[in-house]
């Protein structure tokens, strides 16, 4: 878990900034090959919620054959009564089936 959680480290930076500027996160699905290399596909759709749900039927499902890999996406959560923007990360490490982590960081 310790590649996916570098992954999301370093794609969750990329999302803050975008969201900083007051832009719509993309939703992102990023991954490392069999080689350690990094790859990242920007899920763009007309429906924000769409994408998010390709992305993580992809997490889910393993399409891409990565060892690690991170979903990033723009969301909502609920501290007490107060609902607050947020970034999702939800992190999957492949040798191990339930090596599953959700992050949320709000914005």
């Amino acid at each position: 878990m310790i590649t996916a959680s570098e992954l999301a480290g370093m794609f969750a930076a990329h999302g803050v900034w975008c969201v900083s500027g007051g832009d719509t996160l993309i939703p992102m699905l990023v991954y490392t090959d069999e080689n350690g290399g990094r790859q990242m596909e920007r899920l763009a759709h007309d429906d924000l919620g769409a994408a998010v749900e390709y992305g993580r039927n992809k997490l889910a499902s393993n399409q891409m054959d990565a060892n690690d890999a991170v979903l990033i996406y723009d969301g909502r959560i609920t501290l007490g009564e107060e609902k607050l923007d947020a970034l999702i990360i939800e992190m999957r490490a492949y040798f191990s089936p339930d090596s599953v982590a959700a992050i949320a960081i709000p914005y």
